[in-house]
């Protein structure tokens, strides 16, 4: 917002004492080596052995950005590891039988054996997001990312501010460009600011000040100014006020009713409020262009003023800042964010301005959650982390691998290279199962991997009610579908109970005697009564009192 100040230090990087990297800049990607494996992370039959948790993050560090690729599994779901006693292809002359064989030597590259020939494919980095730089570190084999510079374009009419891909085509506040603000009484159109309301720009600085109705300075057209003797604009004509009734409103809320005072129209400032460049400000109002100039009136209504020691908005990676006496952003303190996980490198990036938490070496930090090489995902045997491929999301263990599907109709489950537990074999038909339901018996493998039963009978011998069996409720119910069920008994709607001034009523119940209307005559001399049989009871109308 304020371009002079927020360039300063911008080149600089602010070291956090906690670890936390202020990163004020685009910085290549750190090499240190962030696909390597740890060696000890388990043993051959697959016993794990003690890892120690490293060290809180603490020093400088590089902001390089969030790994944002899995790199595919290397190597092709039946290819086995050459021993060199088989007779394998001659690998220099381009055949292989793993994709040992195909290494390049290239970090960037995923080597596959495929058909007993080698494929060397780049690896692609792509987080999707068109506001940020993404890229393969050539030392570590990992994508990087960093966000894009401000104005790159992400669309029609669209570019990168700040991280996030705007309309300029329409946004007030980054017109054609990011920070270009249309200011007051105007809009963006087509990405190019236009007054509104009859307004002028008058002075070229963003927002259009000038209303030519009644501003003297620039009545009728910027470049008409009334003077003496005819001192005031009126309807856009210059001319001089003989009354306060020559002198028409200028629609502005902060201000009091005109006056004529030697020939000119004057419009009060209300107290506790400022004009400035034909708009109300109230006070304390920071600047839509710069939060350390604002509106106080007890210095001037008329201009902006430095909001000493107020809070200001300066870098993204520095909090706490205030107002100085020249109108700069300063002090504070940098921004923490430290994530609280050991396996990452925490930095805050203040050109995309966001916190940046890289996963360090030989990890992964997949949902917010440390993890060591060779975890499994815990709802999904067929994923583990694995450094080398990505250090930010699960990657597909070997086609083969053993794994369950939880289906009790399958059995020799294994996973399909692609993080699925899929190449199974059906049980043979007949074979008992469970169907995960309440309203089927008798469950039964078909032969082909699935599991059914026979639909249990639900019937309670009631004509009133219907046989139903609902999952939800966990069983057969039997809801009422006419008339009453008192008692375990149907009643007709209607029917009277054991007193003639109790009835089936459905309206009120279906599961208990709702009293008949008052005043209804019951027995030989009397009336019901809530309910009851009254003998000579005060009834007015159809109410008893």
């Amino acid at each position: 917002m304020r371009s002079a100040r927020s360039a300063l230090g911008l080149s600089a990087l602010l070291v956090v004492a906690s670890g936390c990297t202020l990163d004020f800049s685009q910085v290549p990607p750190r090499d240190a080596g962030l696909d390597a494996r740890r060696a000890d992370a388990g043993s051959a039959d697959g016993a794990t052995t003690d890892l120690d948790v490293p060290a809180p993050d603490v020093g400088p560090r590089l902001d390089v950005g969030p790994s944002d690729s899995s790199r595919p599994d290397a190597a092709s779901p039946d290819a086995t590891v050459d021993t060199g006693t088989d007779g394998g292809r001659d690998a220099a002359a381009g055949g292989c039988d793993a994709a040992a064989d195909c290494d390049d030597g290239e970090a960037c590259t995923e080597d596959v054996c495929s058909a007993g020939a080698c494929v060397n494919r780049p690896v692609v980095c792509d987080d999707g997001d068109p506001c940020t730089m993404d890229g393969c570190s050539p030392t570590t084999g990992t994508c990087t990312v960093v966000g894009a510079p401000d104005d790159t374009p992400c669309g029609s009419l669209r570019v990168c501010c700040a991280g996030a891909c705007i309309d300029v085509g329409s946004d007030d506040t980054s017109c054609g460009a990011c920070g270009r603000s249309c200011g007051a009484n105007a809009d963006c159109t087509g990405g190019t600011c236009a007054c509104t309301g009859g307004f002028l720009d008058c002075d070229g600085a963003p927002g259009c000040e000038a209303d030519p109705r009644v501003d003297p300075r620039h009545c009728g057209t910027c470049a008409t100014a009334c003077a003496v003797p005819t001192p005031s604009c009126i309807s856009g004509v210059c001319r001089g006020c003989t009354t306060a009734a020559d002198c028409p409103s200028d629609s502005l809320f902060c201000t009091q009713s005109p006056m004529c005072t030697a020939g000119a129209c004057v419009y009060p400032i209300r107290s506790g409020s400022c004009v400035i460049d034909g708009e109300c400000e109230s006070r304390f109002e920071p600047s839509s262009a710069d939060d350390c100039l604002g509106c106080d009136p007890d210095v001037s209504q008329t201009e902006w003023t430095v909001l000493v020691g107020e809070p200001c908005s300066g870098l993204y990676c520095m909090t706490g800042e205030t107002c100085s006496a020249s109108g700069a952003c300063v002090g504070g303190s940098p921004r923490s964010c430290d994530d609280g996980d050991a396996c990452t490198t925490d930095s805050c990036d203040e050109m995309g301005r966001t916190c940046r938490h890289v996963p360090i070496a030989g990890w992964c930090h997949i949902s917010g959650t440390c993890r060591t090489d060779g975890t499994v995902n815990p709802s999904n045997e067929c994923q583990v982390c694995d450094p080398a491929r990505s250090q930010t999301a699960w990657s597909p263990v070997a086609a083969g691998t053993s794994c369950d599907d939880s289906n009790a109709c399958t059995h020799d489950d294994r996973c399909d290279g692609a993080g699925q537990c899929a190449d199974s074999t059906p049980n043979g038909a007949g074979d008992p199962c469970n169907d995960g339901s309440v309203c089927t018996r008798e469950d039964a493998c078909d032969g082909a991997g699935s599991c059914s039963g026979v639909a249990i009978g639900c019937n309670d011998g009631l004509p009133c009610t219907d046989d139903v069996c609902s999952e939800a409720a966990g069983g057969c119910t039997f809801p009422i579908i006419s008339g009453c069920l008192i008692g375990g008994a149907c009643v007709a709607a209607g029917a009277t109970g054991p007193s003639s001034c109790v009835a089936c009523v459905p309206t009120t119940s279906t599961t208990t005697w709702s009293p008949v209307a008052d005043c209804t005559s019951c027995e030989m001399t009397g009336f019901c009564c809530g309910g009851a049989c009254q003998v000579d009871p005060v009834c007015a109308g159809a109410a008893c009192i």
